[in-house]
């Protein structure tokens, strides 16, 4: 049957690539590889006129493989618009911060535990309250982090929405005020000073870490200490002071909480100086004075990894010392495993010659070690 003819039909026909060579192929001449298309009588309708020799065939199949390329094209980048919002917040903070207040609260209730009695649904609205005021804080400081270090993330992250060009300054400064409104009012309904005063002073530290005329993450010591308190010792106390606040506790502090401030303070200073090292190609063509940037990688290295190790064997002799406040049994071969586990990922990174890959999943392995102590605590 002639090829005029079958084109008459509605119907689609499928044409395998050695019989749609055979028709279009002149003699000496060969042609691309392609997948089987089919050609449907809706191409036809689309202006394609069956020709001599066969060619519409092959305009036929080229025109819907571009359009299935460019559809494919297309998905990613939907995608990505999408999730602009997603990628500005930084999930992390949202699970980093509700499993530090649960692994608190629940301590609280060990320690207290007449207050199950009180358990109800309005403590529950006042978990919610909590955790919103404390999860909005941590897109505070991240949001105005990511403002602030704009130029220095076209180097080194140049996937963040503000970085990429996705989202504009203004509209980031709005999404920001409008979480510290959010975190503040939330503070407010649970009728607790010490935990407004917590959020108040986390905001603060927050907002100077990154904010002008104070930025302290410009400076070489600054930066760390800034870290140090933002996501040890005030953090900390706002987690506490929230849980009590749910719990209807005053603000009295046993020794395994003190233990745990400690523990996150120095986290916090040891975190702030490795952290560093994955931003130094971006901190020095910005001229900005860090650790990193100042004595090298390999002498950063030492140090922040020193201050972790130092942190953990701490606490495990401060079990040791006193194992009828902190149980030993679990405290001692946590915090020695930990010990080993940064070890073992620093001598990776220095292997590898502080590759900003390998820093970052250094930093990636610090906080699993941060968030794996808080889900200890209700059981030491």
């Amino acid at each position: 049957m002639e090829l005029s003819r079958m084109l008459k039909f509605p119907s689609a026909f499928t044409f395998p690539n050695a019989r749609c060579r055979r028709m279009v192929a002149s003699p000496g001449q060969c042609l691309p590889q392609m997948k089987p298309s089919r050609i449907t009588f809706s191409d036809r309708k689309s202006g394609l006129r069956p020709l001599a020799n066969g060619t519409h065939l092959l305009k036929a199949v080229q025109i819907q493989h571009q359009r299935q390329v460019q559809h494919e094209a297309a998905e990613p980048v939907i995608a990505k618009k999408n999730d602009v919002l997603w990628r500005f917040l930084r999930p992390f903070a949202l699970y980093t911060a509700s499993t530090q207040f649960f692994c608190v609260l629940a301590r609280r209730l060990v320690e207290n535990p007449h207050t199950l009695q009180s358990l109800n649904w309005s403590m529950c609205i006042k978990i919610l309250a909590a955790l919103t005021s404390l999860v909005c804080t941590y897109f505070f400081t991240s949001g105005v982090n990511q403002i602030s270090d704009i130029e220095t993330d076209k180097i080194n992250k140049p996937d963040l929405p503000l970085s990429s060009g996705e989202l504009s300054v203004e509209s980031a400064w709005a999404i920001v005020m409008g979480f510290v409104a959010v975190s503040l009012i939330a503070a407010r309904t649970l009728y607790s000073k010490s935990f407004l005063v917590s959020i108040f002073c986390l905001l603060l530290v927050g907002g100077a870490y990154s904010i002008p005329p104070f930025r302290t993450k410009a400076s070489t010591m600054g930066a760390p200490i800034t870290i140090a308190l933002m996501k040890g010792f005030v953090d900390f106390f706002a987690i506490f002071a929230g849980a009590g606040a749910v719990l209807g506790l005053p603000f009295q502090m046993s020794l395994p909480m003190v233990y745990m401030s400690i523990f996150t303070t120095l986290f916090g200073l040891g975190n702030g100086i490795l952290k560093d090292i994955s931003d130094m190609d971006g901190d020095r063509k910005n001229n900005i004075p860090t650790l990193a940037t100042i004595i090298g990688a390999k002498k950063t290295l030492i140090i922040g990894t020193g201050i972790h190790i130092l942190n953990h064997f701490g606490c495990a002799l401060a079990a040791i010392i006193r194992p009828e406040a902190i149980k030993c049994s679990i405290v001692v071969p946590v915090h020695i495993l930990s010990a080993f586990y940064l070890i073992s990922q620093a001598w990776k990174m220095h292997r590898l010659n502080y590759e900003s890959a390998q820093s970052r999943k250094l930093y990636t392995s610090l906080w699993f070690v941060y968030v794996v102590q808080y889900v200890l605590l209700p059981f030491i």
